[in-house]
């Protein structure tokens, strides 16, 4: 929780939108739960660029089903 804190107060605006949600959610839901939750994440980001064969794009949104 500490280097969270560190690296919030040092570079606030220079954090990505993931690591934003990690360190929200490590702060909502404690350290554990949320290196978990970050795991499962990044796996997920995994399979969704290898299966769709593109490159990462931290700002894509998918689009809401018809």
């Amino acid at each position: 929780m500490e280097r969270i804190q560190r690296c919030q107060a040092n570079t606030p605006e220079r954090l990505t939108a993931l690591q934003r949600w990690a360190t929200q959610t490590a702060a909502r839901i404690g350290h554990n739960k949320a290196a978990v939750a970050l795991a499962n994440k990044l796996v997920r980001i995994c399979w969704a660029v290898w299966c769709h064969e593109r490159r990462f794009s931290g700002n894509w949104q998918s689009k809401a089903p018809a």
